[in-house]
């Protein structure tokens, strides 16, 4: 995985891997950017982030897979926490945030461990068996690229 932390402001940026990593097992929602045919369609998922790969559980059919399958190409998005601070100009926003882009592939059937830990992530059972997970898919996204970054401290 690539860091990148060439941006317009500099000492904004997160270049501690581990720190990149701890946003990206934290945050609760992540937006999952993709695109076909010069049409960009950006979703909320829950996701688990497990050794440099981003996992989210699906139906067998729909949208998201319908674009992952014409351009495999996607941008992931994490924000966490968003706090207003009072600064000597007015409120300004505290965030971190990482930006991975990399590939994503689906398969109808998921590894039932990185299913029970995305459930496990969320507080639901994890003690579903297979015949529970019928009917669900996985899109792995292969991180090649990150960037993050952080607003006012």
């Amino acid at each position: 995985m690539k860091l990148i932390t060439e941006m317009r402001r500099s000492e904004k940026a997160i270049t501690d891997r581990s720190e990149i990593e701890r946003i990206l097992k934290k945050a609760l929602v992540g937006y999952m950017g993709l695109s076909r045919d010069d049409l960009p369609y950006v979703i909320p998922v829950n996701f688990l982030y497990l050794n440099g790969k981003i996992y989210v559980h699906c139906a067998l059919e729909g949208k998201k897979l319908q674009y992952i399958e014409k351009n495999p190409n996607v941008c992931f998005l994490v924000n966490e926490p968003v706090k207003r601070l009072g600064t000597s100009c007015g409120d300004a926003v505290n965030y971190h945030s990482v930006m991975a882009f990399g590939k994503a592939r689906f398969t109808r059937d998921p590894d039932i461990t990185r299913l029970r830990k995305l459930g496990a992530k969320y507080y639901e059972c994890t003690e579903y068996g297979h015949e529970k997970f019928k009917g669900t898919g996985m899109i792995e996204i292969r991180i090649e690229e990150v960037s993050a970054k952080r607003g006012y401290s």
